[in-house]
């Protein structure tokens, strides 16, 4: 296994929101492939929701968003982490066109918070609660 960090500057300036929030979305469909392509070579990985993996948050600042087979091996994610692989999941084990997106922001002092999900059709799921994340960012 290879790791591939990408360092981005997004979210800096406020007139630039829309732009670093469209690079999030693109972001979280590239982790989905990502996924997809760990569980195509992977056909026996459980369910992301039944693997034993808990919510927990990372500290403020930090980013480190891992793949479904980092997840497995930690046994703990955030809810990009979650959200996108439950979208991997959904596209490769059941055929459905579920991707991960942004369900929630707040600011948080100069800081804005976001919460991923999962839209499946229009409907949006929170697998993050599943695993044990309180309340909404």
């Amino acid at each position: 296994m290879h790791d591939i960090l990408l360092e981005v500057d997004l979210f800096g300036d406020p007139a630039t929101r829309a732009l670093s929030e469209q690079a999030l979305a693109h972001a979280l469909e590239a982790l989905t492939i990502a996924n997809q392509v760990y569980l195509r070579r992977n056909p026996n990985a459980p369910h992301p929701l039944a693997a034993g993996i808990r919510f927990e948050r990372e500290p403020v600042g930090v980013e480190k968003w891992q793949s479904y087979g980092r997840l497995l091996q930690t046994k703990r994610g955030d809810c990009e982490d979650i959200s996108a692989a439950v979208a991997a999941w959904k596209r490769e084990r059941e055929g459905r066109p579920a991707r991960a997106q942004i369900i929630a922001r707040r600011q948080a002092g100069p800081m804005l918070v976001y919460h991923i999900g999962v839209n499946t059709l229009g409907r949006i799921e929170d697998p993050s609660r599943a695993i044990g994340m309180g309340s909404i960012v």
